[in-house]
């Protein structure tokens, strides 16, 4: 009943609440073509004049807006699976977390019960400033209700964000109190890289989300605090991050290589071939990197993962990458729209290209379902190319890692005595829960040592049950390490950091033994 939410179940748990913010599978070139002229054709003429006819004539009123759309759309839909018309409303929802950060009251929420929970205040955010706290309720944004059925995500976001610089009086709830706060909207970062983790103590392991304008800077702010405590193996992740700014992966590949090494290339119709070289820093060339992607890692994490492994730079690790080895242009055009355009192919230091088959033998579209399904990768190209040590690697849907690591579902892993709550999790209804169980505890629960030591998951199984009453639990079974871990991992996000939180993930992530397999191996060589 559940296979299709196996792999949601191991999302829900490693992807962060605060990052869930419109990531997709793109590269982006830079784009300062908003105001380019290309002439107009006869082609022109005709859209443009049925547009005006049916307009003018048509029986019943028309949105001759909405008919622009449609027929942009319908040109898109023609090309490829990337090239996609994005209205003002889904180029401000596309580009916000990319540009690293956006204007607002800084708080992480959750709606429960009808209610707006504040999960988090960003350190240091308008709102901690002012002096909310994690639990509190916000009742009213100025004199915008925001409570009760007609509540949701649209009008909150549209009431607590807004210009920088802009005030909004926010009334709370407090554990009955009623308070109310005067806060000045400010800059509110998106991260796209996590704060780093160590392993074993010796193992620095650093999680990029996407490639933003900011990506790079993050990085190597991350990099550097590892490399500054004598780390001397990184893992750099990669894993279900889709991709973004092409710049951001270039600026990062341009140090972590040796100088000179051939980053990418890129080519087009209009767009001559292009190569980008790494500058090199011997900063960062002393530690071992190692990679990790999976089949929801795309374009730029694509153009990361194949040129550390053609450079023969670090191993990657994981399963075939998803397969997109185009390059989008956003042109920009009236009424705020755009129009993310394929305008080049990408080509990995070796000469392959990754892009998988999105047409069939005769020319039409696959099934756009079934191109962005994770088992798709179209024709595997068995052209033989050769990394820089002379290594075969092969080119055509998606990059194949050095080590491919055995997936397992969670149904696999957590035991049978778990199982009455796969609902909950894969459609997200646990979430409240969690939080609501933290909330019981004041969010107290130590450091994240004694968190570890201390849950008591009995406890916290009977709170669930105790909220949901259809889930048969029984909470005598015996419950598995494995469980614990998945557990801590859905109460930890709500009382920890994010990075904090992503210490339970990697200590069930089902690729780190097949990492750790791979440092011992370049140990022994």
């Amino acid at each position: 009943m559940f296979d299709k939410n196996k792999k949601i179940l191991w999302l829900s748990i490693i992807l962060p609440i605060g990052f869930l913010v419109g990531s997709y599978l793109g590269i982006q070139y830079t784009s300062n073509s908003s105001n380019a002229y290309f002439g107009k054709s006869s082609g022109q003429d005709r859209v443009g004049s049925v547009i005006d006819y049916v307009d003018k004539m048509y029986v019943d009123d028309v949105q001759r807006e909405h008919l622009i759309e449609v027929a942009i759309e319908a040109i898109t839909k023609e090309l490829d699976p990337h090239t996609a018309y994005l209205s003002p409303e889904e180029l401000a929802i596309a580009q916000e977390p990319m540009q690293g950060h956006f204007f607002g009251i800084g708080v992480e929420f959750m709606l429960i019960d009808d209610s707006i929970n504040v999960l988090k205040t960003i350190p240091g955010g308008p709102s901690d400033e002012a002096g909310m706290k994690r639990g509190d309720k916000i009742l009213f944004a100025d004199s915008t209700k925001l409570f009760g059925e007609e509540v949701n995500n649209p009008l909150i976001l549209k009431t607590l964000k807004g210009e920088k610089g802009s005030k909004v009086n926010v009334r709370i709830d407090r554990n009955g109190d009623s308070l109310s706060f005067p806060i000045i909207r400010g800059s509110i970062p998106i991260p796209s890289v996590m704060d780093y983790n160590i392993l074993l103590d010796s193992i620095g392991f650093i999680k990029i989300l996407r490639f933003a304008e900011t990506t790079d800077d993050e990085f190597f702010e991350q990099l550097d605090a590892v490399l500054e405590l004598g780390i001397k193996n990184v893992i750099i992740d990669l894993r279900n991050n889709g991709g973004g700014y092409l710049n951001s992966t270039i600026n990062i590949c341009e140090k972590l290589l040796s100088k000179g090494d051939l980053i990418v290339y890129t080519e087009g119709k209009a767009r001559p071939r292009k190569n980008f070289y790494a500058k090199g820093s011997k900063k960062y060339e002393a530690p071992n990197y190692y990679i990790l992607i999976n089949e929801n890692s795309a374009s730029a994490s694509e153009i990361l993962a194949g040129a550390f492994q053609d450079n023969d730079k670090a191993t990657i690790i994981g399963q075939r990458s998803f397969g997109k080895g185009l390059v989008q242009e956003e042109h920009h055009l009236p009424e705020k729209a755009a129009i993310r355009l394929t305008v080049a192919r990408y080509y990995t230091p070796s000469g392959r290209s990754i892009q998988k088959v999105y047409q069939d033998s005769i020319g039409n579209m696959i099934d756009i379902e079934s191109y962005y399904a994770a088992d798709y990768h179209g024709t595997i190209d068995s052209t033989e190319f050769y990394t820089k040590s002379g290594r075969v690697v092969y080119g055509g849907g998606g990059i194949k890692p050095d080590i491919t690591t055995e997936y397992k579902d969670d149904d696999e892993q957590l035991s049978n005595s778990i199982a009455p709550l796969f609902p909950l999790i894969a459609y997200g209804g646990i979430n409240a829960t969690c939080f609501k169980y933290a909330a019981s505890k004041d969010f107290e629960f130590g450091t994240i040592e004694e968190f570890d030591q201390n849950f008591n998951l009995i406890d916290f199984l009977q709170f669930v049950k105790a909220r949901n009453p259809d889930v048969n639990l029984d909470l005598k079974a015996q419950y598995s390490d494995y469980d614990r871990n998945y557990m801590k991992i859905l109460v930890a996000r709500y009382v920890f950091s994010n990075s904090e939180a992503q210490y339970f993930s990697l200590k069930i992530d089902p690729d780190i033994p097949f990492l750790l397999q791979a440092m011992e191996n370049n140990i022994k060589k």
